[in-house]
């Protein structure tokens, strides 16, 4: 009830929440956020088993048209969900939630293939498509650095330390290189054993 009680007051001004690392079956995360209903369409992708991650989007009722198509599509179980919503007057909109973790290469190549679709549909019609993708990379931007909290100033990064194995980051960037980025300027990635953050999302 406490990390419900933080969401909510976390998403008090969103139209779009993304969530990760949920746990547990899709029975007991819509359960879970059973609270949210009557406000927010809530997409599900639970893991195949409890240990593993668990992602939702949340996407406001009131920000959408009445009665809008609401497609679900489980990409990777438990790590990358697809939702479609098209409107009535033929509007689309895409909305992704990765969580870039134990994906292999043939999960990758399913990925790419479906978000440069979804890339292009929203480049070829920017007045009725539109496309947001929101994820946990795990891997450093182009130019970011790792910061020690002992000593708060650019360290010279241990890429091993907080870029988890196969992170394909080379694969994403050629997706993420045709996207704008939002980003935060808070820290998003804390590791204890070494007392340093970095900003990986």
């Amino acid at each position: 009830q406490k990390k419900l009680s933080h969401l909510e007051a976390n998403i008090v001004n969103a139209t779009l929440a993304a969530l990760q690392e949920v746990h547990g079956s899709d029975a007991e995360i819509r359960a879970a956020l059973a609270r949210f209903r009557s406000r927010w369409y809530i997409e599900v992708s639970a893991g195949p088993d409890r240990a593993t991650g668990g992602v939702v989007i949340m996407i406001r009722r009131s920000a959408l048209r009445p009665d809008p198509t609401v497609a679900n599509c489980v990409v990777v179980a438990g790590r990358v969900l697809r939702v479609v919503i098209k409107s009535e007057s033929g509007g689309t909109g895409y909305f992704w939630c990765v969580h870039n973790f134990g994906l292999n290469v043939p999960n990758m190549a399913i990925i790419s293939n479906m978000m440069q679709k979804d890339i292009r549909d929203a480049r070829t019609q920017p007045m009725t498509c539109s496309l947001v993708v929101a994820g946990d990379w795990n891997f450093l931007a182009t130019g970011e650095t790792q910061s020690s909290l002992g000593a708060p100033k650019p360290q010279k990064i241990n890429v091993d330390a907080i870029v988890p194995a196969r992170s394909h980051q080379g694969a994403w960037q050629k997706i993420l290189d045709a996207l704008t980025e939002l980003q935060q300027h808070g820290w998003t990635h804390y590791v204890p054993g070494n007392m340093t953050c970095a900003r990986l999302d």
